[in-house]
């Protein structure tokens, strides 16, 4: 595996444990999961409705569904920030 892989491996292991350690000290984690997860698909939803006035919008796939489930609304922002600095 190259460097570039790992880190990003690496990387995206302290996210989910971020997300795992902020989910249980809510004391409710599945309902912090739902809202987050709703949270998401809205704003990706929303991204995508205002693609055809913006020219932005991200597609759905198994990848950017599973980021918009765990990480929200900053999931969201991540995505188009990939999106703008890779042109994707």
């Amino acid at each position: 595996m190259t460097l570039f892989l790992w880190c990003a491996c690496a990387i995206g292991a302290a996210a989910l444990l971020a997300v795992t350690v902020a989910l249980l000290s809510t004391g409710h984690p599945l309902k912090a999961l739902g809202k987050s997860a709703a949270t998401g698909f809205l704003a990706l939803a929303a991204v995508n409705v205002a693609g055809g006035v913006t020219g932005v919008s991200l597609g759905l796939g198994w990848l950017s569904a599973a980021v918009c489930a765990v990480l929200g609304l900053p999931g969201v922002a991540m995505l188009l920030f990939l999106k703008s600095m890779f042109l994707l």
